[in-house]
């Protein structure tokens, strides 16, 4: 007999109702009668799917969920969280048997409940499940016949009694075949949040404050959602607010913090991720969601960089980067670890945030890829070293004075002189005083005298004043150009012996190299009268 179209309405119902019921599991514990319920609805949405059919089986992928490879509702942003969560538990699909029981739905739950390494560690979910004595759901497994034949297998060895304490439930109960998914009761009543929110905000007791904040977490998991998005940063802002607050006593203050903490889970922060990059409602208060997801370290970083390292817009792209910046040091371990990534804009996109942390615990972890084989990734590893500084980043750049890349020497030399490395000078005055035609360009020799400048040592002052006096009518113009960037240098280090130099240099026949002297005679003159 063949079964309904499977119509996206009542593939979206049963999917939303297994994920209600992994959130119950996390939530509540054994026993409770909200489980009881999220089983019962989850067996009431599968029905209509399960009657006429031996199975169902959805293909389960990053960006959600699939059936004969039609995507089931891509565009619902709780269904791409569930995936999400299933991916990262290595389920890549999910058969549902037609005689569904209570009992296994309940172990499942419990199973995917658990954290993705616990689940790996552990043999895997299909390993658990099987071992837990499921037989009606099945993980990884797309051979029919197969399941079947280890399903009696299964069920020959286990006991009669049920998991979970609830009793077996029929999949068609309560429901007549070909009766449309409108007609099933609704999934569990929550508190309204809003109203939730109103007695948190207006309760004079502690105690009151804490049953109130009980009933937080299921109220705000059900509002993951566009709709809901509102609701939900407000809600957790409050708590943040509330824990912070050093006019609130400490046992409501404590309250607030365990029950942010308690709500920083995966699935609420893929729904902040998602609202911070395309809920257009949201962006309007952009800063004050940046602001709460820094309110969770230690925890939020991965999702953000799972996100970055897949998302492909551009502007989503830069504010996941401003989250991870905001989060600063702590986000540091998480970022490296995409160092070895095969993409190299992820891995160019990493240096950019780890330059703006300027963590210099990292500098070890980020040298290596100042040789990779792209070359945008070790710009940009550059310019991180350039940003976060230290003797490590300097000693690194020191050595690529000596590469055999040109752009990369003379941005080492820029790097070297915008960190005034006192570290670099002996390389920079070798490398400004070095003869023509020994691997090094008038460029190189130039901004190298310029870096010597910036740095401002006085160690530079017998390189530079050779540099300066030195005239050869047969270089002609490009030795009066090193002439001219040595006396601006001059200009930049406050030392008695520099204006004897420049002095020196204001009647010089070349004109460009009097001016230049000129110049910068007037400021340092300046910079001397300023310091005494």
């Amino acid at each position: 007999m063949a079964g309904p179209t499977l119509t996206t309405e009542y593939l979206e119902s049963a999917l939303r109702a297994l994920d209600v019921l992994l959130k119950a599991t996390r939530f509540y514990p054994p026993g409770h009668p909200a489980l009881k319920t999220a089983v019962e609805q989850a067996l009431l949405r599968f029905a209509p799917l399960l009657m006429g059919r031996e199975s169902i089986l959805f293909s389960v992928h990053k960006e959600g969920f699939r059936v004969d490879d039609t995507p089931v509702s891509s565009d619902r942003l709780v269904l791409k969280s569930f995936a999400v969560q299933l991916f990262a538990r290595h389920v890549r699909s999910l058969m549902i048997l037609a005689d569904l029981s209570a009992r296994d739905l309940h172990a499942f739950a419990r199973t995917l409940a658990k954290e993705p390494v616990e689940i790996q560690e552990a043999g895997g979910a299909q390993g658990l499940l099987q071992a837990a004595g499921v037989s009606t759901i099945w993980i990884n497994e797309i051979d029919l016949s197969s399941v079947l034949s280890r399903k009696e297998e299964i069920e020959s060895h286990r006991p009669e009694e049920t998991i979970g304490g609830g009793d077996e439930t029929s999949p068609e109960a309560g429901m007549q075949e070909g009766a449309p998914v409108a007609a099933a009761p609704a999934l569990p009543e929550t508190r309204d949040l809003e109203a939730l929110l109103r007695d948190l905000e207006r309760t004079e007791s502690d105690q009151h404050f804490a049953v109130l904040a009980q009933e937080l977490q299921p109220a705000l998991l059900a509002h993951l959602h566009d709709e809901g998005a509102h609701l939900v940063i407000r809600a957790l802002q409050l708590m943040r607010r509330y824990g912070e607050d050093p006019k609130l006593s400490s046992s409501r203050r404590r309250t607030a913090q365990e029950t942010l903490d308690t709500l920083g889970r995966e699935d609420v922060f893929d729904f902040l991720i998602h609202c911070l990059c395309h809920n257009p409602d949201v962006r309007e208060s952009r800063e004050r969601l940046l602001s709460l997801i820094a309110s969770f370290p230690g925890k939020i970083e991965a999702p953000l960089m799972r996100h970055l390292a897949g998302e492909g817009d551009a502007q989503a792209r830069k504010v996941l980067g401003t989250a991870l910046i905001r989060l600063g040091a702590t986000a540091a371990p998480v970022l490296t670890d995409y160092l070895s990534d095969a993409r190299w804009f992820v891995v160019r996109n990493v240096m950019v945030i780890l330059g703006e942390i300027r963590d210099q615990q990292t500098t070890a972890q980020i040298v290596p890829l100042l040789n990779h084989e792209d070359i945008r990734v070790r710009r940009e590893t550059l310019r991180a070293l350039t940003k976060i500084g230290g003797r490590g980043a300097e000693s690194n750049l020191i050595r690529i004075l000596e590469n055999d890349d040109a752009e990369m020497r003379r941005q080492a030399i820029l790097s070297l002189g915008a960190l005034k490395s006192a570290l670099a000078l002996p390389a920079l005055t070798e490398l400004a005083s070095r003869k023509e035609n020994k691997g090094v360009s008038q460029e190189e020799r130039k901004e190298a005298i310029v870096a010597l400048g910036q740095i401002g040592a006085a160690e530079a002052l017998p390189c530079l004043g050779g540099i300066l006096k030195r005239r050869r009518f047969w270089f002609g113009d490009s030795d009066e150009e090193l002439r001219e960037a040595a006396a601006a240098a001059l200009g930049k280090i406050c030392d008695e012996r520099s204006l004897t130099l420049l002095r020196a240099a204001v009647d010089d026949r070349s004109p460009a190299v009097a001016r230049a002297a000129r110049l910068a005679l007037n400021r340092l003159e300046k910079a001397l009268n300023h310091a005494t």
